[in-house]
C-alpha cells in the first residue's frame, strides 16, 4: 500500500500556496514508482535534467517509495515561486533483502509557470535522489 501526505502547517489561514499542486503530484509521482510522471512536473531546461532523470528513473525502478512532502516556506510572484520543502522519503528496496532508507531533508524547490502550469527549474539538494545505500 502506498501512503502520501502533503502538509501545510506554516500556512497562515488564507494564504495561498501557488506551487502545493506541482509538490503534490511530484509526491504522488514518487509514491506510485512512476519516474516518467515525475520528470513531468520538470521543466526540461533545468539544470542537471539529465542527472536527475537518471537519479529518479533508477530510485523509482529498485524501491517502493514512501515520499512525505512538508512546505515550511514558499515566496514569490504569480510566475515564480521558491518553496523550502521538509522532504521525507522511505525506500523499501524491492530486492530479496527487503532493506529500508529513510531519507529527510530541507530542499529548496524553484518552479516557474510555464502556459499555465508550474514547472521545477530547480530542486536543491539533488542528493534527496541519491540511490539508496545497502
Amino acid at each position: 500500500m502506498t501512503f502520501l501526505l502533503l502538509a501545510l502547517a506554516f500556512f497562515q489561514p488564507g494564504q495561498e500556496c501557488r506551487s502545493c499542486d506541482a509538490l503534490m503530484g511530484m509526491a504522488a509521482a514518487l509514491s506510485n514508482s512512476d519516474g516518467p510522471r515525475f520528470m513531468d512536473y520538470i521543466d526540461r531546461s533545468a539544470p542537471k535534467y539529465g542527472e536527475m532523470e537518471s537519479a529518479v528513473t533508477g530510485l523509482t525502478a529498485q524501491n517502493t517509495i514512501t515520499a512525505s512532502l512538508d512546505v515550511l516556506k514558499e515566496s514569490g510572484d504569480d510566475e515564480h515561486v521558491e518553496v523550502l520543502v521538509d522532504w521525507f522519503m522511505q525506500l523499501n528496496s524491492d530486492d530479496a533483502l527487503e532493506h529500508v532508507t529513510r531519507r529527510r531533508m530541507r530542499v529548496t524547490v524553484v518552479e516557474r509557470k510555464v502556459r499555465g502550469h508550474w514547472k521545477v527549474v530547480s530542486i536543491a539538494p539533488l542528493s534527496i535522489f541519491d540511490p539508496a545505500t545497502k
